[in-house]
């Protein structure tokens, strides 16, 4: 009967421990699966970003080829592709400011290079120019399309290096960068 009594205790012991330690797998699973769901979140926000972030440079330069190309001959497929980027340039801006800015990309959005007030005021510039065709608005728009595009590609350098990439500066004055490590072949395939 002792006997008995020993082992029913030990088996009781084991299923506790057994339970316990089934439990704590229970939770390093749980607390994993919303770890990994953070990080793809945020990475996803960060894909936006860097998305986003290249458009716009491409979008500046888009709009100041579409400018010219109205200029040289007005009509009106080139005005409205020219408003059509414009609002998504517009759109696009906002986005981007709508996520949590990092210290350094709130200063250069509204620090001393107020890429904000820039970007506002070259969209400012592509109204007035289809509106009354003002020789001067259309002169900022090509002389500054390049300085969006230059400050663009900072930030998204910015976002990238802080993401942990390794980059490499190929033209500093221009601001190109490449990701070290990656072969022109797999820049072709990409």
């Amino acid at each position: 009967m002792i006997e008995r009594h020993s082992t029913t205790i030990n088996n009781l012991n084991f299923t506790k421990r057994y339970i316990f330690a089934l439990s704590l797998i229970a939770l390093f699973s749980i607390s994993a699966f919303f770890n990994l769901k953070y990080l793809i979140d945020n990475q996803a926000q960060d894909a936006e970003i860097i998305n986003i972030s290249g458009r716009q440079r491409m979008l500046s330069q888009k709009i100041a080829l579409l400018a010219l190309s109205y200029k040289n001959q007005p009509n009106e497929s080139v005005k409205n592709e020219l408003l059509k980027n414009m609002d998504l340039m517009l759109t696009s801006h906002n986005r981007l400011l709508s996520h949590k800015l990092s210290d350094k990309l709130h200063y250069l959005y509204f620090g001393p290079s107020d890429l904000n007030g820039k970007v506002l005021r070259y969209i400012d510039s592509v109204k007035a120019y289809l509106l009354n065709g003002d020789i001067k608005e259309f002169e900022y728009i090509l002389k500054n399309s390049k300085k969006i595009g230059t400050l663009y590609r900072m930030e998204l350098m910015k976002i990238l290096q802080k993401k942990g990439y390794n980059l490499e500066c190929v033209d500093e004055k221009q601001g190109f960068f490449e990701l070290k490590g990656v072969s022109e072949n797999q820049l072709k395939i990409f």
